[in-house]
C-alpha cells in the first residue's frame, strides 16, 4: 500500500537514528488497517465471486442498496491515513513528497 511508505517515511524522518524503535512504531501503527484491508478484500473476493446459493443470498441482501450505500461501508479505507505528526505543508523548504489518500476519491 502506497500509505504504507507515507507512514513509514513519516516515522523514519522523525527518528533521530533510533531505527529498532521506529519500525516497531510502524508495525503497530499499521497491522491493524493493514489487516482489515486483507480480511474486507478476502471478504468482498468471496462475495462478489460467489456462484449458486451463495450468490442468490447475496444478490437479496445487497440487491436494494444504492451504491451510495455500498462505499459508506468503504468509507474507512478511502478517507485517507491517520498520521500521528503531519507534516507541515505550507514549508516549501524540504523536498518530501507528501501523500494525502483523502485527495484520491
Amino acid at each position: 500500500m502506497a500509505e504504507d511508505a507515507v507512514v513509514l517515511a513519516d516515522r523514519v524522518a522523525t527518528a533521530k537514528g533510533e531505527f529498532e524503535g521506529t519500525l516497531h512504531a510502524y508495525r503497530q501503527a499499521r497491522y491493524l488497517r493493514t489487516g482489515r484491508v486483507q480480511l474486507t478484500a478476502r471478504y468482498y473476493g468471496e462475495a462478489y465471486h460467489a456462484a449458486g446459493i451463495t450468490a442468490e443470498v447475496r444478490n437479496m441482501m445487497l440487491g436494494s442498496r444504492r451504491p451510495e450505500q455500498a462505499f459508506e461501508g468503504l468509507g474507512w479505507l478511502y478517507d485517507g491515513i491517520l498520521r500521528l505528526d503531519p507534516p507541515d505543508l505550507s514549508d516549501r523548504s524540504n523536498n518530501h513528497a507528501v501523500c494525502d489518500t483523502r485527495s484520491h476519491r
